[in-house]
């Protein structure tokens, strides 16, 4: 068995989590008003002072059997893309995979197609018959959709707010028409409502003219449907032609105009893009797998494509995150995701005591077409050829639940001291944390001075791995009596990791 439990929890989705954000707030100073969610140390949001502490990121952990879903049947090509979604259908306990079969080698209008798979278990997925579209003769196989132009970077969510059952999945897609011509073809993104996930019914123009590689997710604060693609302009400052651009809709019909995000900068370096922002809910925040394309001929990492995380608070406003660091690289030259490395469209599904990370692998260089020739370690590689095109398939990645950052100390002691915090209506403080030393946890009202009975000397010191550890003191057991308070929260750290904090 992967794992001795196989206890799946929907995280923090689309819909489920418009209560975390409601009354969170967006200025520290003021003390920020926590909820039920976790609060995560991604960023220095929660943090006035960190002494001998260090935040450190986490890059996910590859499954070691990976790949878990590929190429096996004559419609997928060579080459299955998780230019989809992954999600997890609590009611029917089972793995939904929505995916990309890119067949590069064929005509323009008829490479793509895409595919539905399910799975128990995440690990072993079926390709149902569904008879729905003809390919070469025959509608025995797994496709659901296939525009006529050819579809690219493809989203689906869940929509558990719509009254309308018929609407209950939402996708968008982008159309692959040529743009420039006598007779430029319908291209940009599109819309489709589905009520069981497999039969579609698309808009009959483009929403948005936009693409290709795009972002779809609910933004629960902004309460809109929120398109995240390449304008097709230059960058503002930079001039860089791949950027994030935002787009968002009331309705999921008519979409306002666009909102510029996020684009790369000098520190990049020369031919730094970022490919695409794939934004999700998770807990208390707003996070998104960033995919960055390095385009620089001189760069070692040139026609190559891995992932890092951006963050923001309200989704219109994103921040690159973790400084930066990879958080799924691509692997070693040659292998099946060696040359590109990133994540489904959805928030990542927590599986008993991780996280779980379904994510395209490609073998291929960008330009799958394109012969290259990589030299790595005095061994010179031929990584594409042009019979194939792209080589891909759809691996698993792990993070441990919250896992994406923490706040690490060593043998010297170090502590954290937050911003402001209105404790919410719970009664007990939890911490994610592991420590072969010692955690402690000091309250302390907003001056900085030290609450009666909640020192870090009457904190009763964790020592352990938990996910959840609730902390008490000598005399209290609880924070029940702070409720409605603003206060800070020293943590105490000695050989010792903390990945989040809650109050519930």
């Amino acid at each position: 068995m992967l794992l001795a439990s196989f206890r799946i929890t929907v995280l923090c989705g689309a819909f489920w989590c418009l209560n975390y954000f409601a009354s969170e707030g967006a200025n520290p100073n003021a003390g920020i008003v926590l909820t039920s969610a976790a609060q995560l140390f991604i960023d220095d949001y929660l943090v006035d002072k960190a002494d001998r502490v260090v935040r450190r990121p986490h890059a996910a952990q590859k499954y070691f059997p990976n790949p878990v879903l590929t190429y096996t049947k004559p419609w997928e090509g060579h080459c299955v893309v998780a230019w989809g979604s992954v999600l997890y259908d609590q009611d029917e306990k089972l793995f939904k995979c929505w995916y990309e079969a890119y067949r590069q080698n064929e005509p323009r209008e008829k490479q793509s197609s895409f595919l539905y798979a399910t799975s128990k278990d995440g690990l072993y997925w079926d390709k149902p018959t569904l008879n729905l579209v003809e390919y070469k003769g025959s509608k025995q196989n797994n496709i659901i959709f296939e525009p006529k132009y050819g579809l690219d970077s493809a989203v689906v969510i869940k929509d558990f707010e719509d009254p309308n059952p018929k609407r209950r999945y939402k996708m968008m897609y982008y159309v692959m028409a040529e743009r420039k011509g006598p007779q430029p073809g319908p291209w940009g993104l599109y819309t489709a409502v589905s009520a069981d996930g497999i039969h579609w019914t698309p808009s009959q123009e483009p929403v948005v003219k936009a693409g290709d590689r795009s972002g779809f997710f609910f933004n629960p604060i902004r309460k809109a449907y929120t398109f995240l693609s390449r304008p097709g302009t230059p960058a503002p400052s930079t001039n860089v032609h791949r950027w994030i651009g935002i787009w968002e809709s009331p309705d999921f019909q008519s979409f306002g105009k666009m909102h510029p995000a996020l684009w790369p900068d000098e520190a990049d370096g020369v031919g730094t893009e970022f490919y695409s922002l794939q934004p999700f809910v998770y807990e208390s925040v707003l996070l998104g797998y960033l995919e960055m394309f390095y385009h620089g001929e001189k760069d070692r990492r040139y026609r190559r494509l891995d992932t890092q995380l951006a963050i923001s608070r309200d989704g219109l406003q994103w921040d690159r995150a973790l400084d930066r660091k990879i958080i799924l690289p691509y692997g070693p030259a040659g292998s099946w995701d060696g040359e590109w490395a990133f994540p489904t469209s959805n928030p990542p599904i927590r599986v008993g005591d991780k996280l779980y990370v379904f994510y395209q692998g490609r073998r291929t260089f960008h330009w799958g077409t394109r012969p290259y020739s990589f030299e790595q370690q005095g061994q010179t590689y031929e990584i594409n050829d042009p019979a194939f095109g792209h080589v891909g398939s759809i691996g698993l990645a792990f993070w441990r639940v919250d896992g994406f950052a923490s706040m690490d100390a060593g043998k010297e002691p170090g502590t954290v001291l937050t911003n402001p915090l209105v404790i919410p209506s719970g009664d007990q403080l939890w911490i994610n944390a592991r420590s072969l030393g010692h955690i402690r946890v000091g309250v302390l009202n907003e001056q900085g001075q030290t609450l009666p009975g909640y020192s870090s000397e009457d904190s009763v010191s964790f020592t352990g791995d938990s996910l959840e550890h609730p902390v008490r003191w000598k005399k209290k057991h609880g924070i029940h009596e702070l409720r409605g308070k603003t206060v800070r929260l020293r943590f105490h750290l000695q050989d010792a990791s903390l990945y989040s904090f809650r109050v519930r």
